[in-house]
Parts: structure tokens; sequence; C-alpha cells
């Protein structure tokens, strides 16, 4: 599974206080750092003067730029301060209706909201509610200073933004961070705001910028490639090159952006075999190589990630296959009650040295033979250890 991170983008209704262009009072374009705490320089606020009172916002928001099977869109308020009991619900409009209402005023800070079974959907109608309501006749105020979304997804290819800065050697537009200036796109090469960009000039290269990417989930799935995006261009003496840090190095350049290279999108394709540790980790290197008069400038990166999914051949118990543990990218256990056989869990692994890992953090998971799953010659083996745990059977092995 993966996040994309929807910010909201116009109003088709605004009453809370300032009434005008209230998306762009929430809109804090944090991404990831959306668990940070607000400036508070801007907000949005309801107040009801001694009588029962009802204000209502709609904000479009923005879209995904792909069709994906969304599981879940999460909306996140944050609360700065409230007097009384400002009841405040929020409700999203997706699939052509709306979702019930929810209470989502209960305390200070970030606040949040759960909406499941969206289903395959690019969310480009999608829309939030807030809806502030009192009833009585006492004085009641809230203060919203951020509000956006947070889909989560599978896909067959899904697309990470960089949403941290892990090293910053390259110039900036503005500011002091350089990943809010490339991260706008999530897959969309469309609406490119070239105003904000990263560039670099008068400088002898090679020069370095690490960024960290979106996390995703790769679930019961291999990752059959990564390949990078990146909007820019180059002049005569200078080019730009990619990196991927994975499982604790950096895989090797290649060059992304050729030299004398008019604006545009250039990717490059990196396909080692990528487990759930390697993209917990994943950080994406734009390497600048420059002569001291050259100039470079990259508007919009991102990472698209291409899934295949699990299946094949199923091992059974009696299993005597030889087939080396190390020849296989991943693999799901299917484990079983021994008096039922009916399966009530399934685990997915994708390399021997993950399981390794999970072993040495799981009681369960622990016992018996299968501590030493690492040193198991072949698959006979790995499925004599899985009978070993007291009271499960093995159903079957997939790999």
């Amino acid at each position: 599974m993966a996040i994309s991170y929807l910010d909201p983008i116009a109003d088709e209704q605004a009453e809370w206080y300032p009434g005008t262009n209230n998306y762009a009072e929430i809109d804090v374009r944090m991404r990831s750092h959306y668990t940070d705490e607000p400036d508070g320089g801007t907000s949005i606020s309801a107040t009801s003067n001694y009588e029962p009172t009802t204000f209502t916002d709609i904000y479009a928001m923005s879209t995904m730029g792909f069709t994906a099977n969304v599981s879940s869109i999460k909306v996140w308020v944050y609360i700065g301060a409230f007097t009384g009991y400002p009841d405040t619900y929020a409700s999203i409009y997706v699939n052509g209706g709306w979702t019930a209402e929810q209470l989502i005023s209960t305390d200070y800070g970030w606040r949040s909201l759960t909406f499941s079974g969206i289903g395959e959907n690019d969310l480009d109608d999608l829309k939030v509610k807030l809806r502030y309501y009192t009833n009585d006749e006492d004085f009641h105020e809230i203060i919203i200073y951020a509000m956006y979304c947070e889909a989560t997804y599978t896909a067959d290819t899904e697309y990470l933004n960089p949403n941290a800065d892990s090293s910053i050697e390259w110039y900036l537009s503005d500011g002091t961070e350089a990943f809010p200036l490339i991260d706008e796109i999530s897959g969309k090469q469309s609406n490119l705001n070239t105003d904000d960009y990263i560039y670099m000039n008068g400088h002898i290269g090679p020069v370095n910028d690490d960024f960290g990417m979106d996390n995703t989930t790769v679930g019961e799935r291999t990752i059959t490639s990564i390949k990078i995006w990146a909007y820019g261009e180059t002049d005569l003496l200078s080019t730009v090159g990619a990196d991927i840090y994975i499982n604790g190095g950096w895989v090797g350049e290649q060059e992304i952006i050729p030299a004398n290279s008019s604006a545009g999108w250039y990717s490059k394709t990196f396909t080692n075999g990528f487990t759930q540790n390697d993209m917990d980790s994943l950080l994406v290197r734009l390497i600048a190589n420059t002569a001291i008069t050259a100039d470079i400038y990259v508007y919009a990166m991102y990472a698209e990630v291409t899934y295949a999914e699990t299946g094949g051949e199923e091992y059974q118990q009696e299993c005597t296959s030889t087939l080396s543990l190390t020849d296989i990218p991943y693999f799901s256990i299917k484990r079983a009650l021994a008096d039922t056989l009916n399966i009530v869990e399934t685990k997915t692994f994708l390399t021997t040295k993950e399981f390794s890992e999970i072993l040495s953090l799981s009681d369960e998971f622990s016992k018996g033979k299968i501590a030493n799953f690492c040193n198991l010659p072949n698959w006979g083996d790995l499925v004599e250890s899985f009978d070993s745990l007291d009271g499960w059977d093995v159903y079957s092995i997939i790999r």
C-alpha cells in the first residue's frame, strides 16, 4: 500500500471566517511533515454569538492523478484552539455522494477521521465538508490551521513523492527546504508549477541533493522496478544523474537528464530487486554534473514503483523440492490450526534476510526449529520446521 496526500485547492462553499479563499488559509502543503505543528499564520474560524449556529465549508481537493484501489481516505485537521463545545463534523464526497458526517473536533492538535471502502478511483471529484454546529446560547469558537486528506491505495503502479531532505547542496529558488520545491507531481505530469525549483550554476560538480520518499507497503507483491522521473533542463556543459539508496548503500549513478536538454520529463529505471526494508530506507539522489559556467534546473521529481502480484506454484507439506531458498525473491506461508486445517493466517516475506529479522522480533515465530530458518537448504526442510510449531500445521507455501 502507498499514501497520496491531497490538499484543498478551491472553495465550493465558504461560510467559515474569512469567507473567501478559505482553502488557501488551511493548505499548508507540508506533505509527510503534516505531523508537524503548523505555524498558525493562517487559519479559518467559526464562532457562535450566544445563539444556535451552523457554518459549512466545502473544499475541492487535489486529485491523485492516477487510478488505484483506494482502501481509505483519512481527513486530517489541525485544531489550534476552541472555546466551549464547538462541534465540528467532517464528511467527504466520493463516488458520487456524501458520506455520513462524523465528529472531528474532539481535542486540540491533529485530529482525524477515516472513511473506508472507496474502491477503484482517481479521486478527481473528492471534496471535504467541514460543518460547525451549536444548538445552545453559550459562546463557542473554533480555529483550524490546516486540513488535508491521506488516501491509502494499492495499484500495479504507485507514485512516491519526495517528503524530506537528507542532504541539500543544490541552490533553492525559495526557502530553506528543497523537497517542497519539487514534490507537487505524484505521477501527474501536467499543470506543473515551474516557479519552484532547485538549480545549480557557477560550481564544478558533482553536487548532490538527497531526498527521503513517501512510504509504500509491499505486502504480497514484489517490486519489479523503480523509475525515477525528473522534470528539468540542462545546457551544453551539464548533465543530471540519479541514484537510489537501498539496503544500506547507493546502487550507482545513472544519467537521467542528458546535456543540452530542453525543459521536459526524463526518467531512469532501476531493477535491482527491492524488499520492504529497501522501500522503508529509500532515498533518491539527484547529481548535478556541471562545469563552472553550466546551468541546471529541476522543477519536479518523483518515483514510479511497479509491482507484480505474488503467486505461482504451491509447495504442500510433502514438498521435497531441492530449490534453493536464495533463488527466489519472495514467498508466502499459510498456516492453519492443526485440528481443523482452516487457514487463519498468511505471512509474506520478501527475502530470507527479511524473514530472519522478523524472527528476532516475534516470539510466536521463534518457536521450535523455525528460529534456524536462514540455515535451511531447501523447501522440504522449511516445511518441516514450520510443522514443528506447537499447535500449528503448515497448509502450503507459495512462491
